[in-house]
């Protein structure tokens, strides 16, 4: 199977809309205003943080706010505290500033640039723990979310995949981003299951997600 024909291609990923698990998006956005319109969002690897805030960024850009958003991981440099808190300064009032991995960040870098983001509409962050920051939300994974999604994806006869997921479900530890690295490498080798499930479903369906917020990285000094 070509790259462009895989249905688990980056492309399609992306365009995935984040379910809740437990409460609806609202809900949410309700306990961050109750909080000050600031919060952190908590899950382990994989577990649709990122795709939360993309969804969230694109409410919030529809609804006249201008969206900020930095990401943070292990396999780039951070900027600098200095340069941090120097960037969240100069947020507009209208700016909600989103940063996806502040974990990355010191507990000193961290309560600096809630200090430093004060004067925006708000904030909201993504981190692995709890830490000392408000919690608005808490993503989390389960067999049923990862066959949802599966299905989005392949469409309906996807629904023969039970073990499958499963296993690669309990070898990734919840992790849906490298489940999904796992099936696309799965279909990238024509592995029967996934095309006897495209065969079952005709054809997968298209997806259109979200517009993604651009993001605004400060530079370090």
């Amino acid at each position: 199977m070509r790259a462009r024909e895989n249905p688990f291609r980056t492309s399609r990923l992306d365009a995935l809309a984040y379910r809740p698990r437990g409460e609806s998006i609202e809900r949410l956005l309700a306990r961050w205003e109750r909080q000050g319109r600031r919060g952190v969002v908590v899950g382990a690897h994989g577990s649709g943080k990122t795709t939360l805030l993309r969804a969230l960024a694109a409410r919030f850009t529809a609804g006249g706010k201008r969206v900020v958003s930095w990401r943070f991981s292990e396999a780039q440099p951070v900027p600098t505290a200095r340069a941090l808190w120097s960037q969240a300064r100069r947020l507009p009032p209208e700016a909600v500033l989103f940063v996806d991995g502040v974990e990355q960040l010191s507990a000193a870098a961290r309560l600096g640039l809630v200090r430093a983001a004060s004067r925006a509409h708000g904030w909201l962050f993504t981190a692995h723990d709890r830490g000392s920051l408000p919690v608005v939300h808490e993503t989390r994974v389960d067999p049923a979310l990862l066959a949802e999604l599966v299905r989005t994806l392949l469409g309906p006869g996807a629904r023969g995949l039970g073990p499958l997921l499963d296993g690669l479900r309990r070898r990734r530890q919840d992790n849906l981003r490298e489940v999904f690295l796992d099936l696309y490498d799965l279909a990238s080798r024509d592995d029967p299951r996934i095309l006897e499930a495209l065969e079952r479903s005709s054809a997968p369906p298209s997806l259109t997600g979200p517009p993604v917020a651009p993001a605004a990285m400060p530079a370090s000094d």
